[in-house]
C-alpha cells in the first residue's frame, strides 16, 4: 500500500532503483530509533555513459515511519566511472510498515535539486535484517499504483503512490521536473469516469478526489506503461430533521405581534440550504420546520428568529440557537423551546387602571384614570420604564379630556384622542367621557 500522506508532486523519466540486498560502506549520517529491526542497504552506481552524461553524484535514502523520518543516509558517487556498489547498514529501525524514499541529486552530499525519486513500502520484522538495494540505471517495464484505501466519500481525498519497476520487479526512480520541460518523460494521471473521481499528480505521488457516487479506475501512464487502481466513491449520507418552534413561553403565549419564524441549520458558520419559514399557529402550539440535506454525524448550529409587526414594520424579534449532531435515523423532533432566548422590544402598548378595548377606554367625568406607555418584550414580559424613555402627552380636545403625567381628567361628555410621543414611538388611544 502507498504511504498515507501526500507531498509535492514530481513529474517523471527514468533512473533505475532496485531492491535486492547486501551490506556496507558510504558516507553520511543517521539518527536511529531503537525498535529492534534493521536493513542492509546497497546502492549500485552504473557506468557513466552517453545515456547518462550528467548522472547523479549522490543519493539519499530516507526511512519514514508513521509520517516521521526515523533514519537517513547519503551515498556519494565514487570517483571511478566504472560500475560499483556502496553499502550501508540501517540499525535499530522500528518494526512494521516503513516507507523508503530514494532521491538522486546532482551534487555530493545531497546537494542541488533532486533529479529523481522512488518510493518503496516495506515491512520490517523485529530481530531480522532485511536486504534492500537500489541501482541507478535505465528503464521501467511496469507501473504499480497503490493507495491507503479502495473507497472514498464524495469530496474526499485519497493519497496515491506510483512505483515503477523493471522486468525483475526492481524499483525504478522517476525523474523530477516541471511541466513541458519533461516532454514525454512525465507521468499522466487520468480517470475512467471523471464524474466519479479525478486524479492529479507528479512522478511519485498523486491524489484522488471523489466527485460522485460510483466506481472508476484511476490510471497513471508513463512511456507507454500504465498503472491502474480501481476505486469506489460513496455518496455522503444525508437526512432530514424536523424542528419544533415554540410559540409560547412556558404557559404564556408570545405577544400577539409575532407573525412568523425562520429556522436554518448552519455548518461552520455558513447556512446550509435555505431557511424555512414557520407561520404562527392559531392555537399557540409549536410550529414545525423540516430541514433537508443534513449530513449524518455532523454537528449543526440551529438558529431560529421570530419576526413581529412592531412600530409599523415587520422585523426580527430575537431568537435562539442550539447545536445538535445529526443521527443516522434523524428520529423524533428537536424542541427549540429549551434553547437560550434573548428578548427584544416588539410591542408598544398602553396600561391603565381602566379597561382598554380595541384601542379605546371609557371613563366618567368624576373618574380618576391613569394611563402609561409600556414596551413589551418578545417573551411577553414588559421592559423597564427606561426602555420607553421620556415623552409627552397631547389631547385632541382639551374641553373633553386632558392628561398630565399620565393622569386623565374627564371634563365634559365627548370623545378625545390622547397621544404619547417620545423615544421614537408615537401611540394614540381614544377616550370616551360619559356623564356622572
Amino acid at each position: 500500500m502507498g504511504k498515507p500522506f501526500y507531498q509535492t508532486l514530481l513529474p517523471a523519466a527514468a533512473l533505475l532503483a532496485t531492491l535486492v540486498g547486501c551490506g556496507g560502506n558510504g558516507s553520511g549520517g543517521s539518527s536511529a530509533v531503537s525498535r529492534g529491526a534493521s536493513m542492509d542497504y546497497s546502492l549500485e552506481w552504473p557506468e557513466r555513459t552517453r545515456a547518462m552524461p550528467l548522472a547523479a553524484n549522490s543519493a539519499v535514502v530516507t526511512v519514514m515511519h508513521q509520517g516521521n523520518v526515523v533514519d537517513s543516509f547519503v551515498f556519494n558517487r565514487p570517483a571511478s566511472a566504472a560500475l560499483s556498489t556502496d553499502h550501508h547498514l540501517f540499525a535499530h529501525l522500528p518494526a512494521g510498515a516503513v516507507t523508503l524514499i530514494v532521491s538522486a541529486y546532482p551534487e555530493p552530499q545531497g546537494g542541488g535539486v533532486a533529479l529523481a525519486k522512488g518510493v518503496v513500502p516495506v515491512i520490517l520484522k523485529k530481530g531480522e535484517t532485511m536486504p534492500q538495494a537500489a541501482t541507478l540505471a535505465s528503464t521501467a517495464t511496469q507501473l504499480e499504483l497503490t493507495s491507503v484505501a479502495s473507497e472514498v466519500l464524495v469530496d474526499g481525498l485519497l493519497p496515491l503512490t506510483l512505483t515503477a519497476k523493471d522486468a525483475k520487479g526492481q524499483v525504478v526512480l522517476l525523474k523530477t521536473g516541471e511541466g513541458e520541460a519533461l516532454g514525454e518523460d512525465k507521468v499522466v494521471w487520468s480517470s475512467s469516469d471523471e464524474t466519479v473521481a479525478t486524479a492529479v499528480g507528479g512522478s511519485v505521488y498523486g491524489k484522488l478526489r471523489g466527485v460522485g457516487a460510483g466506481s472508476a479506475t484511476v490510471t497513471a501512464s508513463f512511456n507507454g506503461l500504465k498503472g491502474n487502481l480501481p476505486i469506489t466513491v460513496k455518496g455522503i449520507p444525508k437526512t432530514s430533521v424536523t424542528f419544533e418552534i415554540p410559540w409560547t413561553v412556558g404557559e404564556r403565549p408570545y405577544v400577539e405581534e409575532y407573525r412568523y419564524a425562520k429556522v436554518g441549520a448552519y455548518l461552520d458558520g455558513a447556512l446550509v440550504g435555505e431557511e424555512q419559514t414557520v407561520e404562527r399557529t392559531v392555537d399557540g402550539t409549536p410550529g414545525k420546520a423540516t430541514l433537508n440535506g443534513l449530513i449524518v454525524g455532523k454537528s449543526y448550529d440551529l438558529r431560529y428568529r421570530f419576526y413581529v409587526s412592531f412600530n409599523g414594520q415587520v422585523g426580527p424579534a430575537g431568537g435562539s440557537q442550539a447545536t445538535i449532531e445529526v443521527p443516522a435515523d434523524a428520529a423524533g423532533h428537536y424542541d427549540m423551546s429549551q434553547a437560550p432566548f434573548t428578548p427584544v422590544p416588539v410591542a408598544f402598548k398602553f396600561a391603565s387602571n381602566f379597561p382598554i378595548v380595541n384601542g379605546e377606554m371609557t371613563i366618567h367625568e368624576v373618574d380618576r384614570a391613569f394611563l402609561k406607555p409600556v414596551v413589551i418584550g418578545s417573551d411577553g414580559v414588559p421592559f423597564p420604564p427606561s426602555v420607553v424613555g421620556v415623552g409627552s402627552w397631547k389631547s385632541s380636545d382639551e374641553n373633553v379630556a386632558t392628561i398630565v403625567d399620565g393622569e386623565i381628567q374627564g371634563l365634559n361628555v365627548g370623545t378625545a384622542t390622547l397621544t404619547w410621543g417620545g423615544n421614537g414611538f408615537t401611540r394614540s388611544i381614544t377616550v370616551r367621557v360619559v356623564g356622572g
